[in-house]
């Protein structure tokens, strides 16, 4: 069954009537009478009574017009919510705070849309983004697939910070503060040592250790001018940048299009 028949039987049968059906779809009435046939031989049933003088709907027709009805209704909420739908972005907890707000805060003086932001580490990111909870991602993988394709946004550097000016030969006489598993102090170190905190959070990492309770590996960008914390380079032989990595849509949703055109502005 093809919706446009639909469409077209949702009419008559409102009317009652095939001319002014067509008048309402701007086709000609011989075009109303095809495609109402067509959609009778599909279903294999008759939907209405026809004479030169009145139109009505068989019993089957008038199921018909209550389901289509509803199913129209249902499929007008869907498509009008998808209109001003939320744009739902996973991202890494430094990139949202010191590169993804910027971009929103510019993206709003344009442009009305909802947002849903979470953070989270790139492994569940980019699961979230296959499974569809997200309409794109910010993470440190460059995805290329059939189903997803990814652009560079900026590349990042890191950061060694401490409380004061630390030996760096031998970071492991310090208390070492860990993000996660794939921690870049932690891959220095090789495995996790006698003193150690782990938390999810830059923010809580930095609190740390501008009391003096550990050392910690961050992305540079994450570090405001104004805090107070001894920061040195520090040198990965990984090649680390931030990527956005989208859904290959077909027909990209307008508000997602819009976003991405504001992102690529700040690239």
């Amino acid at each position: 069954m093809e919706l446009r028949y639909l469409e077209i039987f949702i009419k008559t049968a409102k009317h009652l009537s095939f001319s002014k059906a067509a008048t309402e779809c701007n086709i000609a009435q011989s075009a109303v009478s095809r495609q109402i046939k067509l959609l009778e031989q599909s279903l294999g049933e008759q939907l209405f009574i026809r004479s030169p003088k009145k139109v009505i709907l068989t019993q089957k027709g008038k199921e018909l017009y209550l389901a289509a009805s509803n199913f129209t209704i249902a499929m007008d909420h869907i498509f009008e919510r998808l209109k001003i739908r939320e744009i739902r972005i996973g991202t890494l907890e430094g990139v949202l705070g010191n590169w993804l707000l910027t971009v929103l805060l510019n993206f709003f003086d344009s442009y009305n849309s909802n947002f849903s932001i979470i953070t989270n580490v790139p492994k569940k990111l980019i699961n979230g983004l296959t499974e569809g909870d997200f309409d794109m991602i910010l993470t440190n993988e460059n995805i290329q697939t059939d189903i997803i394709s990814s652009i560079k946004l900026f590349k990042e550097d890191l950061s060694l910070i401490s409380y004061k000016k630390i030996d760096c030969s031998d970071l492991s006489q310090y208390r070492a503060i860990f993000y996660d598993q794939e921690d870049f102090l932690l891959k220095h170190l090789k495995e996790i040592p006698e003193n150690f905190i782990f938390v999810n959070s830059i923010e809580a990492i930095k609190v740390l250790v501008k009391a003096n309770k550990g050392i910690a590996i961050i992305p540079t960008h994450t570090i405001r001018k104004d805090e107070k914390l001894y920061a040195e380079p520090f040198k990965t032989k990984e090649n680390l940048n931030i990527f956005l990595s989208t859904l290959n849509y077909d027909f990209t949703p307008k508000n997602i299009k819009e976003f991405l055109a504001s992102v690529k502005k700040h690239i």
